[in-house]
């Protein structure tokens, strides 16, 4: 397509001013829809005005006994489109001239096959304003004659792959497509349709594919079944993810050649056709097909299937049986399946299995038992099987796992005792397994294991002794509650995370620990005891309900980056704390009063005094000034007057100094939030600022406010928690491109939540920062 668009350059010539006809000339089926189509796509926002007449001589044909009213009747339905004006009423024939010799138009007057359709829509080109291009496509070359028309491109090489790509465009208009689009395109091979959600439109329907069609690419396929007129035997991939598919076809086709197929998020697909041809499928793909109860039961596509992924499919009931004979099939993933009650058995013929994934299986209540050869099994995930009674017997051979997931087990008390003999395994997460009591000293002979996570298993009291895992990382003991002794099973650990732990102090061994540098605790006055570890708290979490000011021993903790004061509801002042910190999080503090300290580090990200009311003026001052490349939160009933541009609600504008415009300038910004409902707490910020482009530095939490141009987002940021009466403070920089700078800060809850966001901005206000000139 992009070398018709380059023969075409020149008969365009879109660098003059003067008016254009351009024809394009070919057989029934050649393409010239397609190509008149692709140079629509790419030039029309180049235009004042733009329409694209499909079809003419079947959706225009003449309704009138003479020719006078017909050109009457194509003029207006002209005019209508290109207006945009439905109600649109014509007199006389030169209405056309009248309204669009000023406008640099562009035209497409696709299938004109009577003189009559360009006498009344394009007769003359001083119609139109200068630099206009009107493109004709027709059978019939003597029209072209007959009105001037000397640019004419030829399209006589016959399509054998067409690409609409608008993934990388801000499309806004919907594209129809003629049911008859592909229609003699014989040699079409590769056809794909690249985008988002209602670019392309079908509203006839399609009747025709090419009967050689090896790729069939189509992300959001709009029919809910695929013409009747459509040939699989040359198939190699079928890629319709996204899709409002109900059905592929009835009965049986041939697919000796289909290798893949990806129907995945096709929400309303109910059932696939019979695949039993298909028996040089090699990946399957139906992940989030919510709507699909069962497989085909014929066997044959499962063949040389080496990979099948039916996660999310949370209508599945049962699988064929034949899929535990799936000797080729490498990787499994069934996680989500909510209603699969049971599984094959995991045998011998899963001998070329790496990759199984069973998690969130909510309606399982047994495992079958894994007796097999599992020697190339990688990865396996049994986490959140919140049915399960017990897991089974772990037999077969599982010397090359890699990862394995027993997450949100809650029926697990001990590890399976497959898991000592694992000697490559690198991942083991035990996340909420929340029965498990102990490790096995077995654990010992995992001296490839790189991480051991272990947060929330809240009744596990011991760890193993006298091993050491030599290549242990990270090992994540957060928030299990009775764990009172120090871990000491590797020295090699860099991250260890104890927040939530009874423990209480640091052993002084870890000074020889030589990669160890992160350890995050919660606070204990024996920690001062502990010197030795004062250079690894990275991070310290103070949940003590009774505690009044922390002790000043804290502010020797060299590189702590995140002080966490969980509702201390005594505490009334913090004192000068180090200068390494980035994340200050004291919300809830109901009687914190002073802040006897300084925030000396200029990359600190975020300070969060939530629900600290009783703040004196000088620590609001000092929170409301200090730098943050995320955000600060604060009460407040009104936005301070250390805002130089104040305004109610959301909008506000600065009128710059026109004899000195600089690039680019930088604001500190504040915004108050109403809630119009008080059961709404989930909405995020969005903020728009006109004739600029603003930037942040980075995320936080879930909760997103996007900076946008138009409809263009750049970057994105996030405000938690969302409250009223307190004041959001972050920074944004934006180009320079007018005297004006408009501010328009939005609230807009995230795309996934159901329902009207409640939340509006209250006030809002602004101070200069900085410019670059």
């Amino acid at each position: 397509m992009r070398a018709h668009l380059q023969k075409m350059e020149p008969l365009l010539c879109l660098d003059s001013d003067e008016v254009r006809m351009i024809g394009i000339w070919g057989p029934s089926g050649i393409g010239k829809t397609t190509i008149a189509r692709v140079a629509y796509n790419k030039l029309s926002t180049s235009f004042q005005l733009s329409v694209f007449m499909e079809s003419i001589e079947a959706n225009y044909s003449r309704p009138c006994s003479d020719d006078y009213s017909a050109k009457l009747h194509l003029q207006q339905l002209f005019m209508s489109q290109i207006t945009n004006q439905n109600d649109i009423k014509i007199s006389h024939l030169g209405v056309v001239n009248d309204r669009l010799k000023d406008k640099k138009v562009l035209v497409v007057l696709d299938g004109v096959d009577q003189s009559v359709q360009l006498d009344a829509m394009a007769k003359e080109t001083w119609w139109f304003g200068p630099g206009s291009r009107i493109i004709i496509t027709t059978q019939n070359r003597k029209l072209f004659r007959t009105h001037g028309i000397n640019h004419i491109y030829k399209a006589s090489r016959k399509f054998i792959g067409i690409n609409f790509d608008f993934s990388t465009k801000n499309v806004k208009e919907k594209f129809n497509i003629s049911e008859r689009a592909f229609q003699g395109m014989t040699n079409l091979r590769f056809l794909k349709f690249q985008g988002g959600n209602n670019t392309v439109d079908l509203p006839c329907g399609l009747e025709y594919m090419s009967q050689n069609l090896r790729l069939l690419q189509w992300s959001y396929f709009p029919m809910t079944c695929l013409p009747p007129i459509f040939n699989s035997e040359f198939l190699v991939e079928i890629k319709l993810s996204y899709s409002k598919l109900e059905k592929l076809w009835e009965g049986i086709k041939p697919l000796p050649n289909l290798k893949w197929m990806d129907l995945s998020s096709s929400k309303n697909l109910k059932e696939l056709p019979d695949l039993s041809t298909a028996t040089n499928l090699l990946e399957l793909d139906l992940g989030d097909c919510s709507s699909l109860v069962k497989l085909p039961s014929t066997i044959g596509y499962t063949k040389n299937l080496q990979q099948l992924d039916l996660c999310g499919c949370s209508s599945l009931i049962s699988l064929p049986s034949f899929i535990g004979t799936s000797t080729n099939l490498q990787i499994l993933n069934l996680g989500v399946c909510s209603s699969l009650g049971e599984l094959p058995s995991f045998d011998n013929n899963f001998i070329s299995l790496s990759g199984l994934d069973l998690s969130r299986l909510s309606s399982l209540v047994e495992l079958p038992s894994f007796d097999g050869n599992f020697i190339n099994l990688r990865t396996l995930n049994l986490s959140g099987l919140l049915n399960l009674v017990e897991l089974p017997s772990f037999v077969g051979n599982f010397s090359n796992l890699k990862e394995l997931d027993l997450s949100r087990l809650s029926s697990l008390v001990e590890l399976p005792s497959f898991v000592g003999n694992a000697m490559n395994l690198e991942i083991l997460n035990l996340n909420y397994c929340s029965s498990l009591v102990k490790l096995p000293f077995s654990i010992g002979n995992l001296q490839k294991l790189q991480y051991l996570i272990l947060n929330g298993c809240s009744k596990l009291e011991f760890l193993p002794t006298d091993i050491n895992l030599e290549s242990l990382y990270e090992l994540d003991l957060t928030n299990c509650f009775l764990l009172k002794f120090f871990p000491e099973i590797s020295t090699s650990l860099t991250y260890l995370k104890l927040k939530g732990t009874a423990i209480e102090e640091v052993p002084s061994s870890i000074k020889s620990w030589s990669r160890f540098t992160y350890l995050s605790m919660t606070y204990s006055v024996k920690l001062k005891e502990c010197p030795h570890a004062f250079h690894v708290i990275k991070e310290l979490h103070v949940d003590d309900k009774e505690i009044q000011e922390l002790p000043p021993w804290v502010n020797e903790f060299s590189r702590l980056e995140l002080l966490m004061l969980n509702r201390c509801k005594k505490l009334v002042s913090i004192p000068q704390i180090p200068d390494s910190l980035t994340y200050i999080v004291a919300e809830d503090c109901e009687s914190l009063e002073r802040l006897d300290c300084s925030f000396q580090n200029p990359y600190i990200s975020s300070l969060n005094f939530a629900k600290c009311f009783k703040l004196n003026q000088a620590a609001r001052d000092l929170i409301i000034r200090t730098r943050t490349s995320e955000y600060a939160v604060l009460p407040g009933g009104e936005v301070p007057s250390y805002f130089t541009h104040r305004a109610a609600r959301g909008s506000l504008t600065i009128n710059l100094n026109e004899k000195h415009l600089p690039t680019s300038m930088r604001f500190k910004a504040c915004i108050l939030l109403v809630n119009e409902n008080e059961n709404d707490t989930r909405s995020n910020v969005t903020v728009t600022c006109k004739n600029s482009r603003m930037r942040l530095y980075d995320n936080f939490t879930e909760h997103l406010y996007i900076f946008e141009v138009g409809m263009d987002v750049t970057s994105s940021i996030g405000l938690f928690p969302t409250l009223t009466e307190h004041l959001y403070i972050f920074e944004l920089e934006m180009d320079v491109t007018s005297s004006e700078l408009v501010f328009e800060f939005k609230v807009r809850q995230n795309d996934w939540v159901i329902g009207q966001c409640n939340w509006k901005i209250g006030q809002c206000g602004v101070i200069q920062l900085s410019e670059v000139p």
